[in-house]
């Protein structure tokens, strides 16, 4: 019985785990992840243009690709926890606590070409834009208004001045 062919492992539950219909709630969360590693692709071709080019601005494209996502993201899901806890990322890097754009920079950046403290204040900066940037006004024209990352991301906890 050389020939003869080899029985199929039966199917049980355990086997399908994953593959059944999914239920709405499963279903969107679904979705929402398949969209948000899409939207992640093309946060990371940024990353790719921006270290291909040898513009002095080149950054600004990045970390605008970086703000929308966050901010689109931010609005859809009202917390900032479940949009980090969306993200493919190994916790060990960032902590428990990761800031969204802390996060986004870490997922959709080169490891090592990074260094921590850059990481921190383009955090900085676009958090700093979040807070205070009007919503017609470009994230580059901005941060470049405000004195360029440097300054934003110093900005980001000092006090409001109140003009007179």
């Amino acid at each position: 019985m050389a020939n003869a062919p080899i029985p199929a492992a039966p199917l049980h539950p355990a086997h399908l785990r994953g593959l059944g219909p999914l239920n709405p709630r499963q279903f969107r969360r679904q979705r929402s992840v398949n969209d948000l590693r899409v939207e992640l692709r093309r946060v990371k071709h940024a990353w790719h243009r921006y270290r291909s080019s040898r513009e002095r601005d080149g950054v600004y494209l990045y970390l605008e690709a970086v703000f929308e996502l966050v901010s689109k993201w931010k609005s859809r899901t009202k917390k900032a926890e479940l949009f980090t806890r969306q993200l493919p990322l190994d916790t060990g890097k960032l902590g428990l606590a990761a800031e969204p754009f802390a996060a986004v920079i870490t997922v959709t950046s080169d490891p090592g070409k990074v260094h921590k403290r850059t990481l921190s204040k383009w955090s900085r900066a676009l958090q700093y834009a979040t807070n205070s940037k009007a919503p017609a006004e470009s994230l580059t024209a901005f941060l470049k208004k405000a004195g360029g990352l440097n300054r934003s991301a110093s900005m980001l906890h000092q006090p409001k001045r109140r003009r007179s």
